[in-house]
């Protein structure tokens, strides 16, 4: 996979500079990597940690890196990683640290055809005099840069980025005599450390090392305020929980607008219970009864069906959401689109979804057919003011959907809920996530069938978006599951310059690899990246207000006994 470079300057010459995009391993190992470990010497039967002074393919070879190793508990390990030579941090981490001059560019959408390319490239050359006079950076001639980067789900195919300069801070790059001029024509301003070409760095990174045969704990998932409805910081739930360490998990909903704040946003197993839906084509992390020896990364469906008692079955489209909104699409009769499309909410005007106690929340229903199935299947139109404290189900259904309900209901006096799972067996829990990183040992991207398609036909908004979110750093975290069937929990904090710059799911894919993953899975990021070890925060989370609250995390669990 490769990222290619152009730079044109003023005299319109073009110059070809390709840098590699999977990143190389680091030549020199660190300037000072050593093992911090907590307590006495390691006792028989405790494990050692694979990962103590790992070396991590982040930026230039040459970047200094230290890991420190804490042992959390036996078997349980946190490896802090630091690449480059950050900023210090402020004493309290959920502050945003000062940051220091960065360069910024004036940058177009991506260019997916010769029209494209022809119109913006126009825009940028039309006011490269203005560029070279008006507070660009004079950095032999560069302009004007073309960036190729490659299509989500498909390295063998490019498409263009213009940089239309390089300044020194945002407000230079706001204040210059073309910014106007290069606003209009469609272009935004964008920090150039986010780009994977920038390897100076700094990262910080955290990875939480688990060895099932040594660790006597659960590695479980725990819902924010114990329900879909609502969210809370990742500290909070780990100290509810009485977690050793924590990190954020699902992709779940934002705004009100998209459906119910902290509603989750794919497939969620809870006690062997789905709680939410699958999105087609999205793999999910499985967690057998509960304990880390019994985890897998898998493709994942699931169905919930209504099953009467002349034993005819009726599907369900939804469980514990929004009635006709589906955040991240990926469900049958969802429009615009059947297939997964990330941070998009769908529509369907014909659904029937399924609510249960851990909904948290009373699903409007003026204008959708209503009924409550007991746990004993008997059948009500008559819904009980408090059935979300009740162990049934509230049953809502709009349009053709709301027909076939009525039709059937006026035949049958029971009906039973029950959720199937395109799996051997039902998990005891299961979190998802995307894009897939790894799986049998093998680097895996279908991030286009995932959500994140660039085609022409994708309008271009959508186009961008995808752009920021694949190809561009941001804070990650995402799990992994070794040879030696060690599971990694690993967070990339970004967005912080000077502090760290985060990574591109390409680099995170790398990341995943060097650390002996053979399955890796990239869960929710952004501003969500957490890392909490026991009711405190051990990373630096992105959004300047402090940790953002999420849907879920999954929570390292002291033994039982």
């Amino acid at each position: 996979m490769g990222l290619e470079r152009r730079k044109a300057g003023a005299t319109a010459t073009i110059r070809r500079i390709v840098f590699a995009y999977a990143i190389p391993a680091r030549r020199v190992f660190a300037m000072a990597a050593f093992l911090a470990l907590t307590g006495c010497a390691l006792a028989s039967g405790e494990g050692r940690p694979a990962l103590a002074g790992v070396s991590i393919p982040l930026g230039a070879a040459d970047l200094p890196q230290e890991t420190t190793t804490t042992r959390l508990a036996a078997g349980l390990w946190r490896h802090a990683v630091r690449i480059g030579a950050p900023a210090p941090l402020p004493a309290a981490l959920e502050k945003r640290p000062q940051e220091g001059p960065q360069e910024w560019t004036w940058r177009s959408p991506p260019l997916r055809s010769p029209a494209d390319e022809s119109r913006y490239g126009a825009c940028a050359q039309d006011n490269e005099g203005a560029q070279a006079s008006g507070g660009a950076r004079d950095n032999e001639d560069a302009f004007l840069e073309t960036v190729l980067y490659p299509y989500p789900g498909d390295a063998r195919r490019t498409y263009a980025i213009i940089n239309a300069g390089r300044y020194d801070g945002a407000e230079a790059a706001r204040s210059a005599p073309v910014a106007n001029a290069l606003r209009a024509c469609g272009y935004t301003l964008h920090r150039l450390s986010d780009a994977p070409d920038h390897d100076a760095g700094p990262w910080r990174l955290d990875i939480i090392e688990i060895d099932p045969a040594a660790f006597r704990g659960r590695l479980s998932i725990a819902l924010a305020n114990e329900k879909i409805a609502g969210a809370e910081p990742v500290a909070a739930i780990a100290d509810r929980a009485g977690a050793i360490a924590a990190v954020n998990a699902s992709f779940f909903v934002l705004s009100e607008e998209n459906g119910v704040i902290g509603d989750i946003a794919g497939l969620s197993v809870i006690d062997g219970r789905v709680i939410s839906e699958s999105v087609a084509g999205r793999s999910a992390l499985v967690l057998g009864d509960g304990r880390a020896r019994e985890t897998a990364i898998t493709r994942l469906e699931t169905s919930t069906e209504l099953l009467w008692d002349d034993g005819s079955v009726t599907v369900a489209d939804g469980v514990n959401r929004r009635h006709g909104r589906s955040r991240n699409c990926g469900n049958p009769g969802d429009a615009p689109t059947s297939s997964a499309l990330h941070d998009v909410t769908c529509t369907d005007e014909n659904e029937i979804v399924v609510y249960d106690r851990l909904a948290g929340f009373e699903p409007p229903r003026e204008g959708l057919w209503a009924a409550y199935v007991g746990h004993d299947g008997a059948l009500s139109r008559a819904v009980p003011a408090d059935w979300r404290n009740q162990d049934g189900y509230l049953v809502l259904a709009s349009g053709e959907r709301a027909d076939e309900m009525e039709a059937r209901a006026a035949t049958a006096s029971r009906v039973f809920i029950r959720n199937r799972i395109s799996a051997a067996r039902m998990p005891a829990f299961a979190v998802n996530g995307a894009p897939l990183l790894r799986f049998a040992g093998a680097d895996v991207d279908r991030a286009d069938e995932e959500g994140w398609p660039m085609d022409a036909d994708v309008p271009l908004r959508q186009a961008d978006a995808a752009h920021e979110w694949i190809n561009l750093r941001n804070p990650r975290t995402a799990v992994g599951i070794r040879d030696d069937a060690r599971i990694l929990l690993v967070t990339v904090d970004g967005r912080r310059p000077g502090v760290s710059v985060g990574a591109t799911i390409a680099e995170l894919r790398a990341l995943m690899g060097a650390l002996g993953a053979r399955d890796a899975l990239n869960l929710d990021g952004g501003g969500s990246t957490t890392l909490a070890i026991r009711s405190r925060v051990a990373n630096t989370p992105s959004d300047p207000q402090g940790p953002r609250p999420v849907a879920d995390a999954l929570v390292v669990l002291p033994p039982l006994d």
